[in-house]
């Protein structure tokens, strides 16, 4: 009697496992399928990538002439945006930042390989026209606010690409375009010229900061 009651107890024992062993089977073939899913929407998202796309089909005979370029262009991005966020209103360390990260960001994401990301020059006065007023020469006010210029810029150049609004900038004329950049390149040249002939000049625009510069000239201001 002993041993049909031992044999019942294990059998039931049996019974009870069974559907326990069969769930941790169903758990784990789960677990597995959601990893592989997961792995597989990783590399479609990595396929998506910009930069994975050039990494996997780049040759390394390429990479002597763009070790190159890239010297080529730190050496004139680096002082062109230090000289942007000086007319901005900003430190010129700003400038830089902004041109390394723009730089790398664009080189992950950006879908264009010869296409230049960097400071602008037309964005330089529409900064210190916004930035200038609030800061009161406060260099971290003024860094804050032009970074919260930089993210709104970017959400609304993001919602003007999803509802392609690109057909705007053809409304506004060659003539137009060309003076307002050769104008602010025309403002620069003033303000950093005068800095590099020791000095500084100021004006309510870029005729009151020419005359300061003959002035000072004029007055011996020169120091090389």
């Amino acid at each position: 009697m002993d041993r049909s009651a031992s044999t019942e107890s294990e059998g039931d024992h049996g019974r009870a496992n069974g559907p326990v062993d069969g769930e941790c089977a169903d758990g784990g073939r789960l677990t597995a399928n959601w990893a592989a899913a997961a792995v597989r929407g990783v590399r479609r998202a990595a396929g998506g990538v910009p930069a994975v796309r050039v990494a996997r089909s780049y040759r390394r005979e390429w990479l002597g002439r763009d070790l190159g370029a890239g010297l080529v262009l730190t050496g004139l991005l680096a002082p062109a945006g230090m000289a942007y966020a000086s007319a901005a209103g900003l430190p010129p360390v700003t400038g830089l930042y902004s041109t390394i990260v723009a730089g790398l960001v664009y080189a992950v994401v950006g879908p264009s390989r010869i296409m230049v990301m960097g400071p602008d020059s037309a964005l330089a006065p529409l900064i210190a026209a916004a930035v200038l007023p609030l800061a009161v020469g406060d260099d971290a006010t003024a860094i804050a606010l032009a970074g919260a210029i930089s993210v709104m810029a970017g959400v609304l150049c993001l919602a003007a690409g999803v509802a392609r609004f690109g057909f705007v900038s053809e409304l506004l004329s060659a003539p137009v375009r060309y003076g307002y950049l050769h104008g602010i390149a025309l403002t620069i040249i003033v303000a950093q010229v005068a800095k590099m002939c020791g000095f500084s000049v100021g004006g309510e625009n870029l005729i009151d900061e020419v005359s300061a510069f003959a002035e000072r000239l004029g007055d011996g201001a020169f120091d090389a």
